[in-house]
């Protein structure tokens, strides 16, 4: 039995990961129109990222996409995170600026989240318990000005939708997931 980012690792087709550079995952937004500002750089420590929400590919091919709106929809991204002997699952949402609509998806990825790990618990391949976070990053994600700052932009304070924090990014090009962590600890009424 391992821990949950190993488990993921054995159990993602590698075509599904996200893109990596150095110690980053590139989410990159894969809608039409979608610009150069359509990148968000995720880093943070010992993760396993990836997308059900690739052009071209259907991760649901037993679904039919017509009949039921909706129900195929998860988030643009899913990352698992080790820190410490916990285990976190964020589900990211690129949007330009439908907000309800990227909550429900986060929420879809939560479901899809318990589904996945009932049945690693199921078959005993990892036991556990894990924190859930939802960020959504609004467009644009423009990259500041050389020689403005070296500092990133705070993070706002989480919301609560469904039981679990939600962060609402604007104009955040780098997601640090230790800081995400942290501003949750920070935070004594929201929880992952």
């Amino acid at each position: 039995m391992g821990n949950l980012v190993s488990c993921f690792q054995r159990l993602i087709h590698p075509d599904w990961l996200l893109e990596r550079n150095g110690g980053e995952w590139l989410l990159r937004e894969s809608q039409a129109g979608a610009d150069q500002h359509g990148l968000l750089r995720i880093s943070g420590g010992p993760s396993l990222a990836f997308s059900l929400d690739k052009p071209g590919a259907d991760p649901w091919p037993f679904m039919k996409a017509e009949q039921l709106p909706g129900i195929r929809k998860v988030s643009d991204a899913l990352v698992l995170l080790e820190k410490a002997g916990q285990t976190y699952v964020f589900a990211i949402e690129m949007k330009s600026d439908n907000e309800s609509k990227a909550l429900r998806q986060i929420h879809n990825a939560r479901l899809f989240t318990h589904w996945v790990l009932g049945l690693l618990q199921s078959h005993r391949h990892w036991q556990g318990d894990y924190g859930f976070c939802g960020i959504i990053s609004f467009a644009p994600r423009r990259q500041e000005r050389r020689g403005v700052t070296s500092r990133a932009a705070a993070l706002p304070k989480p919301t609560q939708s469904h039981g679990y924090p939600v962060f609402r990014l604007h104009n955040h090009p780098r997601l640090n997931l230790m800081d995400v962590l942290e501003s949750l600890a920070g935070a004594s009424d929201v929880r992952p």
